[in-house]
């Protein structure tokens, strides 16, 4: 998931666009590098906590996907069709939509 997120904010800052990048304020679940299979326990960049983000301050959301944002972001890991979002994660997303704003 990280290679992906890194994907994307290398093409926003090659457009111009600044970002900046949210998470959950709890523990992660086991985090892995799919290639290499070795568990990853480091944090790259500045990662503000999501219970302080403010609609207001930007024009769209993207969300790198993987079985890390299923298991991170919800309880898809684990609980399957009986699933659910983290309840920061969904007033994030309900946020976004309300505003008409974009979200990947």
């Amino acid at each position: 998931m990280w290679r992906l997120r890194w994907n994307v904010l290398i093409h926003l800052s090659r457009l111009g666009m600044s970002y900046e990048c949210f998470a959950p304020d709890k523990l992660q679940t086991e985090v892995i590098d799919h290639i290499t299979g070795d568990k990853l326990n480091e944090t790259r960049g500045k990662i503000s906590r999501l219970k302080d983000f403010k609609i207001g301050d930007f024009c769209a959301l993207t969300i790198p996907g993987g079985f890390g944002a299923a298991k991170n972001l919800s309880n898809f890991g684990n609980a399957f069709s009986k699933c659910e979002v983290d309840g920061d994660v969904a007033r994030f997303i309900m946020e976004f939509h309300a505003a008409s704003k974009p979200i990947g």
